[in-house]
């Protein structure tokens, strides 16, 4: 990919920027405390903060192709992860503000969504959640459930299914 696709890439999408903190970034402490205290945000076996921190690293600074955009001022995040030109990426949603999910954002986070596809060449975009507001929230993305991992998610002692989605091309 060229200079031009990749500034394309993380070109800004209505109320989304791309998102590639420092390490001190204050806005990195307040997401690993959202991933530790946020309901359904990550099962209890990954709920400390040594897990969450190296989670973190891996997301900004793994080495592997990974693109955050930011919701508005710190109001979520969206990440492309473990991305495969060609082939497939994993996708992230963060929204922890519920006055974010309006009807502008949604219609930014779809059109981000597209064209990641479709610059990467992604046939397949996966992501999951033990949440039905993030399932929802996924669906208004253009995601459609896949299938559920029945009782494979725990929180706070209680189980869950977890609900994969998938927008696939083709």
């Amino acid at each position: 990919m060229d200079l031009e696709g990749i500034k394309e890439l993380v070109e800004p999408c209505g109320n989304l920027k791309y998102f590639l903190p420092h390490m001190d970034d204050e806005r990195l402490k307040q997401f690993a405390h959202l991933l530790m205290k946020k309901d359904r945000y990550i099962s209890d076996e990954m709920r400390n903060y040594d897990l969450i921190w190296q989670m973190i690293f891996q997301i900004f600074y793994g080495g592997k192709l990974n693109l955050v955009f930011e919701l508005g001022d710190f109001q979520g995040l969206i990440g492309f992860l473990d991305i495969i030109p060609g082939w497939k990426c994993r996708v992230m949603f963060k929204i922890w503000d519920k006055d974010s999910w309006n009807k502008d954002n949604i219609r930014s986070g779809r059109k981000l969504i597209d064209r990641i596809r479709e610059r990467l060449q992604l046939i397949r975009m996966e992501t999951h959640t033990a949440d039905p507001k993030m399932k929802k929230l996924g669906e208004m993305f253009g995601f459609s459930e896949e299938g559920r991992m029945i009782k494979s998610f725990k929180w706070n002692g209680e189980i869950f299914d977890l609900i994969l989605l998938s927008k696939v091309e083709g």
